[in-house]
């Protein structure tokens, strides 16, 4: 029993639905011109497809200096030589593939695909994410803004039920193992003295409606751990059965759904 609430229900000790959409940080206030180094001339491309893609690829491969040259005037401004460009996207999950969907000129959409995962730098790494960027027309050819909006690809609400429910058979089975593989961090963030009491228990288990992750005491551990984007792609399952029943947060990991925390 002890072993199992440290696993599946202890606080945290460290530091297709709705589409979510992850908001671009402010630009950091700018107090000098933008200069341009050695090899850091914009390139421009024929049209907006052909810049972000010849972006993302670079990204790709790692190859910061060439995507920095795809920035416009307003990118520089934001980010003013190369080293705090390559510092903005070493942040971000790595590109693993991306797909061009739509070049409206000024506005081209692109699906961006990374290793699914959760960090504590990088925060969240979905699987799938659409990504739209503004192109600026820069003589004959398009440059683009330096940060996109973003839409989190997530995997149905409804899924996020059943990973819950079968977490929670799990303990209740006192099958540690299978229950710490339905989950996507050890230990889990929150308390729950509910969650402690599954193992043994016989209570029948039922599940209510998903909801989104609202802030307050019952997120404030994730968000600490992985900013406010947990409020845009974290799920809450009501889990009754447990005296008193859990609240049970869940984050899309790849096409699944896997417990991070738990609350009362």
């Amino acid at each position: 029993m002890a072993g199992l609430l440290l696993a599946g229900a202890s606080a945290g000790c460290s530091d297709d639905g709705p589409d979510e959409v992850r908001e671009p940080p402010s630009p950091p206030p700018s107090s000098a011109s933008t200069t341009t180094g050695p090899g850091e001339s914009p390139t421009p491309r024929a049209t907006a497809a052909e810049a972000l893609d010849a972006l993302l690829r670079a990204e790709q491969q790692g190859d910061h200096a060439t995507s920095y040259r795809l920035l416009d005037r307003s990118g520089r401004d934001q980010y003013r030589d190369l080293a705090e460009w390559t510092r903005r996207r070493t942040q971000l999950p790595p590109v693993t593939d991306f797909t061009i969907e739509r070049d409206h000129g000024r506005r081209v959409v692109a699906e961006v695909r990374h290793q699914p995962g959760l960090d504590p730098f990088t925060g969240l790494s979905a699987a799938r994410e659409r990504q739209s960027w503004t192109a600026s027309k820069v003589g004959d050819g398009y440059l683009l803004a330096a940060e996109p909006d973003v839409e989190y690809l997530l995997p149905p609400d409804d899924e996020a039920t059943a990973a819950v429910l079968q977490w929670a058979e799990a303990l209740q089975a006192c099958n540690q193992t299978v229950a710490e593989s339905k989950q996507a961090v050890r230990p889990l963030y929150g308390v729950s003295a509910g969650a402690g009491r599954l193992c043994g228990s016989t209570a029948p288990l039922a599940a209510g409606d998903v909801t989104k992750l609202a802030g307050g005491p019952g997120s404030a551990e994730l968000v600490a751990q992985y900013s406010t984007d947990a409020l845009a792609w974290a799920r809450v399952v009501p889990l009754r059965g447990p005296q008193p029943s859990v609240h049970v947060v869940v984050a899309p990991i790849g096409e699944s759904w896997q417990v991070v925390a738990v609350y009362d």
